[in-house]
């Protein structure tokens, strides 16, 4: 269920800045569009996967076959992913539109990409920056988006562009990661606190007696333990496909490959896309049983 806020005139306000900078950010994007059609394009793949739906929400195992797009059509596809950011037809709205893959040009002025790609990744950065500005409450942040670009996905609007320049990189692959989230490490009694203000500021949807008391549970479950007990959340990620980038002077690096890259050098070695079948997230720790299962909490210094 969404959320059920009611918007102030301040609210509203915020809205309308959000909608006019993200209009802004389209037509940088625009730009760089028009600017990258006008290179000479040496090659261009995208790996076509399904769209998240509703339905497919919380599912254990998953089969990703990736439907492989190339040339002309690839390149097009490319361009036309940095503005999609809007919901499809049954799609989840924690499930981002992806379409991993490389763009590959020679380019006449390879600095005027890379400065558009940054100014755009700018935009993005302080756009999302205004959204939490709205309010520490991520219900009100989310009705105001909502406001402001009906049917936006906010993942996708923050997701910045790489582009990688000439003499960089040396081969680029990809595949689908097994990646874990761990937040930072903090005390038993700051954990308690957390758990204090999700009992305060329960959505309106919950069962507010169920709810007392499954927070009840865990806040015992916390207590049993010293003062000086860390933790923290290590919590599975949904398989995601990364891009595996090896650079000439640098260490290998992993990015979520949620959109095309852009490659500005005609000497790389590109690596291609195979299919996973298997668990839809993460592995969990199979060495130590959670505190507080719900929130994948773990303690790390026992």
């Amino acid at each position: 269920m969404e959320p059920n806020v009611e918007l102030t005139e301040s609210l509203f306000r915020e809205s309308r800045t959000i909608r006019e900078d993200y209009f802004a950010l389209l037509s940088h994007i625009d730009s760089l569009n028009l600017v990258l059609r006008g290179q000479q394009m040496l090659h261009a793949t995208v790996y076509m996967l399904d769209v998240g739906k509703v339905q497919d929400v919380g599912i254990q195992h998953i089969n990703l076959a990736p439907d492989v797009v190339t040339g002309r059509q690839a390149f097009e596809r490319g361009l036309l992913h940095y503005s999609d950011h809007h919901l499809v037809d049954e799609q989840a709205g924690v499930m981002a539109k992806r379409l991993p893959g490389v763009i590959q040009l020679r380019v006449d002025d390879q600095q005027e990409i890379c400065d558009r790609v940054n100014i755009i990744n700018q935009r993005k950065d302080s756009l999302m920056q205004l959204v939490r500005d709205v309010s520490p409450d991520k219900d009100v942040q989310f009705e105001v988006m909502k406001q402001a670009i009906p049917m936006g996905i906010r993942k996708a609007i923050g997701r910045h562009i790489h582009v990688i320049p000439k003499d960089e990189l040396k081969r680029l692959s990809f595949s689908f990661s097994n990646r874990v989230s761990m937040s930072k490490k903090a005390s038993r009694d700051e954990w308690l606190k957390k758990l204090d203000n999700s009992e305060k500021y329960a959505r309106s949807q919950l069962d507010s007696t169920a709810w007392s008391e499954q927070i009840d549970i865990e806040r015992k479950a916390l207590s049993t333990l010293p003062p000086s007990a860390l933790l923290r959340q290590e919590r599975p990620i949904r398989k995601t496909p990364i891009a595996n980038v090896y650079f000439h002077r640098r260490r290998k690096t992993t990015f979520v490959a949620h959109s095309p890259i852009l490659v500005l050098d005609d000497n790389v070695e590109l690596g291609g896309f195979r299919m996973y079948q298997g668990d839809s997230s993460g592995k969990r720790s199979a060495k130590k049983e959670p505190v507080v299962p719900r929130l994948h909490l773990y303690w790390v210094n026992q």
